[in-house]
């Protein structure tokens, strides 16, 4: 990675996310950016609402302490000084996540192979100027 590389890694919590963040880091560590979009996914979900019920909290209030602790976990992993992390319980789609990188002067995207395997995906990361790394599923 260059000192000048900004990456925007998109996190799938249904997949291994440590190779994503690894290469997050790796910009970051090398003097670049990084943007993180953590998506969570259906089995996030049912884990909330099993918390709040257990907690006997609301439905937001569960959401917002599982989404904190994900974006704890995240910073902690690449370094909180050094990366902008969102969270979003709907993945847009390949073009719009490609729109942004390019807006936010993205150098690369790193994207769960989860993801690719949408028609949708495929077809923007095809049409995309910038590089793409595909990271997979763990093993």
């Amino acid at each position: 990675m260059e000192p000048r590389d900004h990456i925007l890694a998109v996190v799938d919590t249904m997949e291994d996310y440590e190779s994503t963040l690894g290469l997050a880091k790796d910009a970051i560590d090398h003097g670049g950016r990084a943007t993180v979009l953590v998506h969570l996914g259906d089995s996030d979900r049912a884990h909330i609402r099993q918390y709040a019920a257990s907690e006997e909290l609301a439905l937001h209030e569960a959401e917002t302490t599982y989404i904190n602790a994900t974006l704890d976990r995240v910073r902690a992993f690449i370094g909180a000084d050094h990366a902008a992390a969102s969270v979003t319980d709907q993945v847009p789609d390949g073009r719009a996540v490609i729109e942004s990188a390019v807006a936010s002067e993205a150098t690369a995207i790193t994207v769960p192979s989860r993801l690719v395997g949408r028609r949708s995906w495929r077809r923007a990361m095809a049409r995309t100027p910038l590089n793409v790394i595909v990271t997979p599923v763990a093993a």
